[in-house]
C-alpha cells in the first residue's frame, strides 16, 4: 500500500501535460475526496504512533512532514467513518459540524504537498485553528448521544438497550473519538512547532513541543499561579523534595494535565467552604529518584461521593456547571505550555478523561484510588505520565506517578 501520494501534485502534473489545461469541477473533486475517503478509511487500522516515533522523525522539518502525510490521511478518513457509524448522526447538529470539519481537514491534507514544507505547515495551522472548536463540539455531541436516544450500535448486539440506547458502547464511541484527537493534535502541534523553530531552536533541549530536560517543578509552580489567579479563590501549598529534575516530557500537556487537576481541587474546595478564610489548602507534593517522577494534589473538599465514583471517566456525566465562556478557559500564559486549543474544562465534562488520554499517549495513567482513614474517607486519583524515550543522559524517564487526593469529613 505504501505512503499515500499526493494528490494535489497529482492534479497539477494531469493539468500541465493537458495542452490546454485539464479543468476539474468542484462536484468532481468532491466526489474523488468522498472515494478517497473510502479508501483510506478501509486501510488497516495505524499502528500506534509512539512519542518516540515522533522524535525519531524530527531530525528535519520534510522528514517530519512526510510523516504526517502518512498518518493524518488515514486517521481523519477513519475519524469521518467512526462519526457515521452513530446511528441518526446526520441529525445531531454538532455531528455534522464535526464530520463537515473532518471532511475539509481531509481535503486539505490531499490537496497540500508535503515536499513543500512552509505551505504545507500553513495548512496545517489552518486545520488546527478549525480544529479548536472539537472540544466543544465533541463535548455536546456526546451528551446529546446519551441523552436524546440515538444508539451507537455495539458491534455485538443488534439490539438497543431497555432505554433506547447502549451507553457502554456510547462511551466506547467518545474514547475512540477522543484517542484518536489526542494523537492528532500532539503530531499537528508538534510539525507546527518544528517547522517555526526549524532555522534557530530557542533553546538547545527542545525538539518542536517535546523538551528533552522539562522541568516538572517549574510547570507545577506556573498551574499554581494559573489556578490561583482564577475564579475560585483557594490557598495551595508546594513541596518538592528532591530538588532539580529533569527528563524528556512535553510541558504544555503536562501544564494542562496539572491545571486541570488543580481547578477541580480548587473548585470543590470553593464550594466546601464557601469563600471560608480557614479553608484548608490544597497541597502538591513533587518527589522523584533516577526511574520516576511523583506529583500529589491533594485537598479537604469532601472527597468524590460513593455515587459518583464510577461515573469519573464517563464523558457524559459532570458534577460542574457550565463555566463561563461556553466552558472553556481563557489561558493567560504564554510560554512553552500554552495550548494553541481552547482546553475543554469543567462544565463540559471531559477534563479529567482528557487528562487521562493525554497521559496514557505520553506513557503514563491516571487511576482514581479509594480508601479510608481515621475520621476521613480519602478518594484519590492517581496518574501516571510514564515512560517517554529518553532523550538524555540525566533525564528521568518519565512522571510514574500524579496523586489527586481529596479529602473531606463525612
Amino acid at each position: 500500500r505504501g505512503a499515500p501520494q499526493c494528490l494535489g501534485r497529482s492534479l497539477r502534473r494531469i493539468g500541465s501535460t493537458s495542452p490546454h489545461h485539464a479543468i476539474i469541477s468542484e462536484s468532481r473533486l468532491d466526489e474523488f475526496m468522498r472515494a478517497e475517503i473510502s479508501i483510506f478509511a478501509k486501510r488497516r487500522p495505524p499502528l500506534p504512533l509512539r512519542l518516540v516515533d515522533v522524535v525519531s522523525a524530527s531530525s528535519s522539518p520534510q522528514r517530519l512532514a512526510r510523516l504526517v502525510h502518512e498518518e493524518l490521511p488515514v486517521r481523519f478518513a477513519r475519524r469521518l467513518k467512526h462519526i457515521e457509524r452513530v446511528e441518526g448522526w446526520e441529525r445531531v447538529p454538532e455531528l455534522q459540524e464535526l464530520h463537515a470539519m473532518h471532511a475539509q481537514s481531509f481535503r486539505d491534507l490531499r490537496l497540500a504537498d508535503p515536499a513543500q514544507v512552509a505551505p504545507y505547515a500553513e495548512a496545517i495551522l489552518q486545520i488546527r485553528q478549525r480544529h479548536k472548536r472539537i472540544p466543544r463540539l465533541f463535548a455536546e455531541a456526546v451528551k446529546r448521544i446519551g441523552s436524546g436516544g440515538i444508539c451507537e450500535p455495539s458491534p455485538d448486539c443488534s439490539e438497543q438497550e431497555e432505554h433506547g440506547m447502549d451507553m457502554e458502547a456510547v462511551e466506547l464511541w467518545a474514547e475512540t473519538f477522543l484517542r484518536s484527537r489526542v494523537l492528532t493534535e500532539i503530531l499537528m502541534s508538534h510539525f507546527e512547532a518544528r517547522v517555526k523553530n526549524a532555522p534557530a531552536e530557542r533553546e538547545p533541549s527542545r525538539v518542536g513541543i517535546i523538551d528533552l530536560k522539562c522541568d516538572p517543578w517549574q510547570i507545577c509552580q506556573a498551574a499554581i499561579t494559573e489556578v490561583q489567579s482564577g475564579p475560585h479563590q483557594c490557598q495551595i501549598e508546594a513541596e518538592n523534595s528532591s530538588g532539580d529534575i529533569e527528563f524528556c516530557h512535553v510541558p504544555r500537556y503536562l501544564f494542562y494535565i496539572m491545571e486541570e487537576l488543580l481547578s477541580n481541587s480548587a473548585r470543590a474546595a470553593s464550594q466546601r467552604e464557601e469563600g471560608s478564610s480557614s479553608a484548608a489548602p490544597i497541597k502538591v507534593s513533587l518527589c522523584a529518584d533516577d526511574s520516576q517522577v511523583v506529583i500529589r494534589i491533594s485537598d479537604r473538599a469532601g472527597g468524590i461521593p460513593s455515587s459518583c465514583a464510577s461515573k469519573v471517566w464517563s464523558y457524559v456525566y459532570t458534577t460542574a456547571a457550565d463555566a463561563p465562556h461556553g466552558g472553556q478557559r481563557r489561558h493567560s500564559l504564554p510560554g512553552p505550555w500554552a495550548i494553541c486549543e481552547d482546553s475543554p474544562v469543567a462544565g463540559r465534562g471531559i477534563g479529567l478523561p482528557l487528562c487521562r488520554l493525554y497521559a496514557l499517549y505520553l506513557g503514563g495513567s491516571l487511576h482514581l484510588m479509594r480508601g479510608r482513614l481515621p475520621l476521613f474517607e480519602q478518594d484519590r486519583a492517581a496518574g501516571c505520565f510514564g515512560q517517554p524515550p529518553v532523550l538524555s543522559d540525566r533525564a528521568v524517564s518519565g512522571i510514574s506517578g500524579l496523586f489527586h487526593e481529596c479529602r473531606g469529613l463525612k
